[in-house]
């Protein structure tokens, strides 16, 4: 009854050990002030218990001992929020000793060394600065810029490969495919990209937009060569790139004008090829004449295209290199001059730059012209030597047939003939139209293959010409060069390099007129 009592009035129950009760340890006031602490922030306060009924006097003498734990004054409930009850054996600790035990028994903070990722943070903390104003306002619509951009850089590929391809059509068809504007706007998501590339890496300058916007004939530069000094430029440097690039352009100039010459354009024979197909048509005993004559007139219109093709080129190529001829010569003074009566390096420089792009767009237009006949005659080629087999296959069979005859027969047949005269046998009229179409054959693919070759010379040229362009600029005036000669030599070779090639000119601009007067251009 007492441990009943008890419980009841403490709430706690006394652990039960051998069948005895095990009194707890009374709380000292320490503790109690903790647990109410503890109770009075933890949860609110319960409400009072009501003090158990009074028991009757009992007639045992163990009740009429007072017992002072059992009073009518009611005590306060203390809830403990643990999981489990604490062990008698345990001491209740407050939170301050709690704290400085667990400070001693932890370990000292190991100093760790700074890894990549902070170091990058660190580096680009001040461009992180700089574009946080540019985060703020494009926070919104960024993402919808990168996706238009996206669409924007397709769709340019698109119209690429689209004006590519109506490019070759119009070749194909009219023989010139002018697509200047679909192809710049096609290259214009290359060209904004390229021109923060430039300015901050000094990449793809030639293609940024700043290349021809602001000055003309400039090339875009970096941030950090727009306020540097202007170089001068080496004389003896670009005297010997120069040389370089004018033989080129003699070898080019050269190989073009072969094009042009009796074996290329009047050993063609395409009237004659279309005289001997209407003569087939019209006066041959062959069962398939009206075919072989139809398919030497279509070869006759191929000879006739390809040589108007190749005089174009001839006419355009004297064009280019005539105004090439001057423009070098006139650049050739300027670099002779006395070094105070010479132009400055700004000037200079904008002068080449000028001379440059232009040869680079004329060599462009040349290029396309030499490609725009290739494909003519590799088909007059082909053509020619279907019919060439043909021919030949028909020469065979009326051979055979020829041989059959006795050999006098042959013999009288060429005396008849030399005595009698008449019109010749269909075997020597055969013969006859199958050589002069092989010699027409052969002039057909003698012009494909000088029209293939001109063009690698041409692709050769306009990559050099492109690297020229780069490469001059930056060289120094006075630069010591352990190789290579000085400035007059260089003039000096320059000069005859340039004379060379206006020679090549004036001859091919008296060609024509040399041939109404009947002089032969070999003799000059």
């Amino acid at each position: 009854m007492a441990n009943s009592a008890y419980t009841a009035s403490t709430g706690y129950a006394s652990p039960a050990r051998d069948g005895r009760s095990t009194p707890t340890p009374t709380p000292g006031p320490a503790q109690r002030a903790e647990r109410d602490v503890f109770q009075s922030s933890s949860a609110p306060s319960p409400p009072p218990v009501p003090p158990p009924p009074a028991r009757p006097p009992s007639s045992t003498s163990s009740t009429q001992s007072t017992d002072t734990r059992h009073t009518t004054t009611p005590r306060k409930r203390f809830v403990v929020k643990a999981g489990r009850p604490a062990s008698p054996r345990t001491p209740i600790s407050s939170p301050a000793r709690r704290e400085a035990r667990r400070t001693r028994e932890r370990p000292p903070p190991r100093a760790e060394r700074p890894g990549l990722s902070t170091t990058l943070e660190f580096v680009l903390a001040p461009l992180r600065l700089l574009l946080a104003p540019l985060q703020a306002v494009l926070g919104p619509v960024l993402w919808h810029l990168v996706n238009l951009f996206i669409l924007v850089t397709l769709a340019a590929g698109l119209l690429y490969l689209v004006v590519s391809y109506v490019r070759n059509v119009l070749f194909s068809i009219f023989g010139t495919g002018d697509t200047s504007l679909p192809t710049t706007v096609a290259i214009l998501p290359l060209r904004l990209i390229a021109t923060p590339a430039c300015l901050l890496t000094n990449v793809l300058c030639p293609l940024s937009l700043l290349s021809t916007g602001i000055t003309p004939n400039a090339t875009a530069k970096p941030f950090w060569r727009l306020f540097s000094q202007p170089m001068e430029v080496d004389v003896a440097a670009v005297s010997r790139e120069l040389s370089k690039e004018v033989r080129n352009a003699k070898d080019i100039f050269d190989s073009l004008q072969a094009l042009g010459d009796g074996r290329m354009t009047e050993g063609l024979g395409h009237v004659k090829i279309h005289e001997l197909g209407i003569a087939i048509q019209t006066g041959s005993t062959l069962s398939d004449r009206l075919i072989i004559g139809q398919e030497l007139i279509d070869l006759a219109d191929l000879a006739s295209e390809i040589t108007d093709e190749v005089v174009m080129i001839n006419t355009m190529s004297v064009s280019i290199f005539s105004w090439l001829f001057w423009e070098f010569s006139h650049l050739t003074q300027l670099l002779s001059l006395p070094p105070k009566d010479r132009p400055s390096p700004a000037v200079l420089a904008s002068r080449l730059d000028s001379l440059i792009n232009r040869l680079d767009k004329d060599l462009d237009r040349l290029f396309m012209k030499v490609a725009g006949a290739i494909p003519i005659a590799s088909q007059g080629t082909e053509m020619g030597w279907q019919l060439l087999h043909h021919l030949s296959g028909i020469k065979s069979d009326l051979t055979a047939e020829r041989d059959r005859y006795p050999g006098w027969q042959k013999a009288l047949d060429v005396s008849r003939h030399f005595f009698t005269g008449g019109d010749p046998s269909k075997l020597t009229r055969i013969s006859r139209d199958l050589e002069l179409t092989r010699t027409t054959i052969s002039g057909i693919d003698e012009t494909r293959s000088g029209l293939e070759r001109v063009r690698i010379d041409l692709i050769a040229f306009r990559d050099q010409v492109r690297a020229f362009s780069g490469s001059v600029m930056g060289l120094h005036l006075g630069a010591s060069e352990s190789i290579g000669l000085g400035p007059e030599q260089e003039m000096l070779i320059l000069n005859g390099v340039v004379g060379e090639l206006g020679v090549a000119v004036g001859r091919a601009k008296r060609r024509p007129a040399d041939r109404e007067l009947g002089i032969d251009a070999a003799k000059e």
